[in-house]
């Protein structure tokens, strides 16, 4: 197996204004180093709704990983999906609902022409070990989250945003904006979206209870993966999987990555949606 090494390092500038508008500045940097040679990456972003590519990045490198352990421990428990009803019973509520569900919306478009080298959007990797198949999971429900959760603030900013006649001040917060387009009267050629918009609103709802729980457990979260990878050796008792030690690994470190990102994201995220978790 080729010795696979990669480092992320995230750099934000967060400005909130008194508004409680979020505006965010910063790159993520990406390394991967294969059999001693490394390539480096680099993605900008400079708005809240254009924050993924960023998390993306982790999240290939965690689809990659993940879609070699499942070819490689064909032994191993059956792989498993994050559904938002795995994320909280609020956001169960949505499953399923086109314009709503972003993880369904994502793997529909992954299965029309699905990578042979990665995973299923938001799936996750079982070993038949109970720690680190909970972690896997746990990395799959972050990335989840993140990625639900910036679309609905994405989606309803654009909606609220076509339903409006004028252009709102640069400095209108989120919630104000939503709170200022559902009063816009229903009829005429905007009729869906001002239909679409109060889903989206108790969306956020949903989102802003969620967020800062979620957030909260990253820290910990963090430690007991790095203390899983440290002790793998000991704890996997399977020999088939211990053979794929390196490779198990790697996905706990990609997982670690993930979890760290979509923690930094989301948090940013949390400020945008303070308005709504009253």
């Amino acid at each position: 197996m080729r010795p696979i090494h990669r480092t992320a390092a995230l750099l934000l500038a967060l400005l909130v204004t008194a508004c409680g508008l979020i505006q965010v500045k910063g790159n993520i940097k990406t390394s991967t180093t294969i059999n001693g040679v490394t390539e480096e990456h680099e993605v900008k972003f400079d708005k809240l709704e254009d924050l993924p590519a960023a998390l993306n990045e982790a999240g290939g490198h965690l689809g990659r990983s993940t879609a070699a352990l499942k070819k490689a421990l064909i032994d191993a428990p059956p792989p498993g999906v994050v559904h938002l009803r795995d994320l909280s019973p609020g956001l169960a509520a949505y499953e399923g609902k086109p314009g709503l569900d972003f993880l369904q919306a994502a793997r529909e478009e992954w299965a029309k022409a699905p990578p042979p080298d990665a995973a299923e959007p938001f799936s996750y990797v079982q070993i038949g070990t109970p720690t680190f198949d909970q972690f896997f999971k746990q990395a799959a429900e972050f990335h989840g989250l993140t990625f639900q959760v910036r679309q609905a603030v994405g989606q309803s900013r654009k909606v609220a945003l076509a339903l409006l006649e004028s252009p709102p001040d640069a400095e209108t917060s989120l919630v104000a904006l939503v709170s200022k387009a559902l009063q816009v009267p229903r009829g005429g050629a905007n009729d869906a979206l001002a239909a679409r918009l109060p889903e989206l609103q108790g969306l956020l709802i949903q989102s802003a209870r969620l967020a800062p729980l979620v957030v909260s457990r990253a820290q910990g979260l963090i430690g007991a993966g790095q203390q899983l990878v440290a002790g793998a050796a000991a704890s996997i008792t399977n020999p088939k999987t211990l053979l794929h030690l390196d490779l198990v690994k790697q996905g706990m470190t990609d997982s670690i990555s993930v979890i760290a990102e979509s923690a930094t994201l989301l948090g940013d995220m949390v400020s945008a949606l303070a308005g709504f978790s009253a």
